[in-house]
């Protein structure tokens, strides 16, 4: 039933009406009318590190509501939540010369290179956001390791991209393997000097920071401060091209490691949002076993329920605001919008319109999801 509504409605303020765009940064409806459904709440519960779904599902609405701060992961320690939002589309042709070029590793497989790829660039982001809260910065120790990796780039700032961050670099950023655990392998960061630097004089140390220890230096930190680190990752599977696919599917699969990783730090926490076809073509032996990371996985599906509520809470909002009634007040029961009827013809012009207006919507996000 919906209240607050006056007796009649003129069918001509339907022209007036406005269903927000498709892209979830432009949509100024996304939070006046988010439609919260069973699949966002299981992956802001906490418990859940990827949210996968078609095109047009609505990933990049969360993204985008999280990164504004209008959603929130659940947090029952009352932690302060810190977030560093990455929503970079990626040239792989590009990305694939730079790896050659800047980033050198004594093991030549390419998943190796691109997880690397990963724990540089995100450990890179956490370091700068550490840079700039500086309670968090309260011990030399923890000072001094932030301050000397984020010393490798040149140039620095959060603008900085996946790629711009590679091409950087003041010297050449290389990968060596603890092989004490193959099935495991721990990365030892080093850095090759230039040929025309003076080799001795160059050398920063930088041999003895490793990625874990800086991870567990920072977990530290933000334990004895009461805070959690969220790196929110959108937009990394966009094609480019059919014949960069095998590189992105390398990418991608290398930042789920790198996810899986993160893990073991409880208050370094990495967020995926991936487009779920290419997630069902990622080699899984890769990266231990399917069993591995799908619990950590939440499909984002909509009922036939959800759709009808979420093109209810939009006719609602447009019908609010040119009646200038706020709020408009309905009930939802048995999974239906029930909307109240009047015995009117003008009233059951206004919902036949209506009913086209959902007709409409269910036809689109169908379509959306064959695509």
């Amino acid at each position: 039933m919906i209240e607050n509504l006056p007796n009649r409605i003129s069918p001509s303020i339907l022209k007036r009406f406005t269903f927000g765009s498709v892209e979830a940064p432009e949509d100024d409806l996304l939070w006046d009318c988010y439609c919260s459904i069973s699949p966002v709440e299981r992956f802001l519960d906490g418990t859940k590190d990827i949210l996968i779904g078609a095109k047009g599902s609505g990933k990049s609405a969360v993204f985008t509501l999280l990164k504004r701060g209008q959603l929130r992961f659940a947090n029952e320690s009352g932690l302060k939540q810190i977030l560093i939002p990455i929503d970079q589309q990626i040239e792989y042709s590009k990305l694939k010369s730079l790896i050659v070029r800047y980033l050198k590793s004594d093991i030549e497989d390419d998943d190796t290179r691109y997880r690397f790829l990963w724990e540089i660039y995100i450990l890179y982001r956490i370091c700068l956001e550490m840079k700039s809260n500086e309670f968090l910065m309260d011990r030399d120790d923890i000072k001094v390791q932030i301050s000397s990796f984020i010393s490798i780039f040149a140039g620095g700032g959060n603008s900085l991209t996946l790629m711009q961050l590679i091409a950087s670099t003041k010297k050449t950023v290389g990968v060596k393997l603890n092989a004490a655990n193959p099935a495991f392998p721990v990365p030892d960061f080093y850095i090759s000097v230039e040929p025309s630097q003076n080799n001795t004089q160059n050398r920063d140390g930088i041999e003895n920071l490793e990625i874990d220890t800086i991870r567990k230096a920072i977990n530290q930190s933000l334990r004895r401060h009461k805070c959690v680190i969220y790196v929110l990752i959108d937009n990394v599977d966009d094609f480019v091209a059919r014949e960069e696919y095998r590189i992105q599917r390398i990418l991608v699969q290398g930042l789920l490691q790198t996810t899986k990783d993160y893990s073991s730090y409880p208050l370094l926490k990495v967020k995926l949002f991936l487009r779920t076809d290419l997630y069902e073509k990622l080699n899984f032996a890769q990266l231990g076993g399917v069993d591995k990371i799908s619990p950590r996985t939440v499909k984002l599906l909509w009922t036939e329920s959800d759709i009808r509520k979420f093109v209810a809470e939009r006719v609602l909002y447009n019908l609010s605001r040119q009646l200038q009634v706020h709020p408009v007040k309905y009930e939802i029961g048995n999974s239906e919008i029930f909307l109240e009827r009047r015995i009117s013809n003008r009233w059951q012009r206004v919902f036949r319109i209506l009913d086209a207006i959902q007709s409409f919507f269910w036809c689109l996000i169908k379509l959306i999801e064959e695509v």
